[in-house]
């Protein structure tokens, strides 16, 4: 048994990498993962929330703490490396070469150079308006996610100067993280209790400045953390509708191409009644995927009338 509550996880090898809010860095063999065994325990020294394994080292994101460095290079003996305090709660670590990101809560985004890992340095940041939930990198394009404030995308070319690119959902989704694959980023929502409303929403990022929702997932749940990998999406299901739910749930993303606008909700490819709700969704909030008639930026009953155009034509038109 893990030793406290986990809150983030990293697979390198066969080497799983556990954050435990109270017991700090939990390092645990996963070749037989019939029978994990544990192999070490590190102190970092705050309230471990999140970790992201690159080679030899660990970064952890570790609350009032900041972020922590640890080298694990031998697994059953890691050792901290670096650390740098940062202004507000390190929720959350995503790293792109020598740059960590840190998902700050209210302090937004940390930039954090970390080419000398044992003297780790904050050299830019950027302000959110809310409490991020999560960040994640793709290059010079990072992600993150707020409780309040959707998904916003930045330009960290100059990690010194974050720049805004785009926003999404903002003042109308509850996210609470953000996973990437190839031109889509999947982003958990948190759902009402006893309501099916949207647990996911899937947003085309071919182009970051143009970032926009194309479909949604429904179910009940706080979705925390998660993972892709695989072609597969991995969620904690925090499920709070009645009489629980699944631990972990799990979606294919394979197939992420809409074989027609209309095609608003995951497995793309099939029209079913998840495209309809999808549809209501983005219509009550007069989202651009909605928006399928002139004049355009507005939501009327033209777009309902070319939604069910395109939906009962199908895949096969």
């Amino acid at each position: 048994d893990l030793p406290s509550l986990p809150r983030g996880i990293d697979l390198a090898g066969t080497v799983l990498s556990v954050t435990c809010v109270e017991a700090g860095l939990v390092l645990v063999d996963v070749q037989d993962p019939i029978t994990p065994v544990i192999l070490a325990t590190l102190d970092t020294g705050g309230s471990a929330s999140d970790v992201e394994v690159q080679g030899d080292l660990a970064y952890v994101a570790d609350g009032d703490n900041g972020l922590v460095i640890a080298d694990i290079s031998d697994p059953s003996n890691p050792a901290l490396v670096g650390h740098v305090d940062t202004p507000g709660v390190a929720a959350d670590v995503a790293v792109r070469g020598s740059v960590a990101l840190v998902g700050d809560q209210f302090e937004g985004v940390q930039v954090i150079d970390v080419s000398d890992p044992g003297s780790p340095a904050i050299v830019g940041s950027y302000a959110s308006s809310g409490a991020v939930s999560d960040v994640a990198v793709d290059g010079d394009i990072a992600y993150y996610t707020e409780f309040s404030s959707g998904l916003t995308v930045l330009d960290i070319s100059d990690p010194s100067s974050p720049q805004f690119v785009a926003s999404v959902g903002e003042g109308n989704w509850l996210a609470r993280g953000v996973a990437l694959s190839g031109r889509r980023a999947v982003v958990a929502l948190r759902s009402a209790a006893g309501l099916v409303s949207p647990l996911f929403a899937t947003v085309d990022i071919s182009d970051p400045a143009q970032a926009q929702v194309i479909g949604y997932e429904f179910g009940n749940g706080v979705p925390d953390p998660i993972v892709v990998s695989g072609g597969r999406l991995y969620a904690g299901s925090g499920v709070i509708s009645v009489g629980g739910g699944d631990p972990l749930l799990i979606y294919d993303i394979v197939c992420d191409e809409q074989c027609n606008p209309a095609d608003l909700a995951p497995a793309f490819g099939e029209f079913n009644f998840d495209d309809v709700l999808a549809f209501l969704v983005a219509y009550g909030s007069c989202e651009p995927a909605a928006d399928f008639a002139e004049p355009q930026g507005v939501c009327d009953f033209n777009d309902v009338l070319a939604f069910l155009d395109l939906f009962l034509l199908g895949c096969g038109g």
